[in-house]
């Protein structure tokens, strides 16, 4: 049942953006500065680290046991949570480098460049 509703929330989630931001420089605004974190989470939470965290846990509990591989996990989720935090503080800080390597047509009038700085700036936190 649900592989034939998801495909629809896609649609349904599009057509409420368009609704509610309408097609303009607010929309842009808001839609590249939710891709610069939403790319680097996919990248680093769903990418790399799904594929490198689960075989060492897997790999620590058959060699070394349960406890070993809990231990192995918290260290995990540690460096996992200080490496995204630095991320989302350089994001913050280089927000407008990024936008300007993503985006450099959105700054041929100040006040695009500052929403789009703004909106970058409350959405890069998603990122931890």
């Amino acid at each position: 049942m649900w592989t034939s509703v998801v495909p629809h929330l896609g649609i349904l989630r599009d057509s409420a953006a368009a609704r509610l931001l309408g097609a303009g420089w607010v929309s842009d605004a808001y839609f590249i500065a939710f891709r610069i974190p939403n790319m680097l989470r996919d990248l680093l939470a769903e990418g790399a680290l799904s594929a490198a965290f689960v075989p060492a846990m897997t790999r620590e509990h058959e060699h070394h046991g349960s406890e070993a591989a809990w231990k192995t996990g918290g260290h995990g989720i540690q460096f996992t949570a200080a490496d995204h935090g630095a991320l989302v503080l350089a994001g913050l800080a280089f927000s407008p480098q990024l936008v300007g390597l993503l985006a450099p047509w959105f700054f041929g009038a100040a006040r695009t460049g500052g929403t789009l700085r703004q909106a970058d700036a409350i959405m890069f936190p998603f990122l931890a």
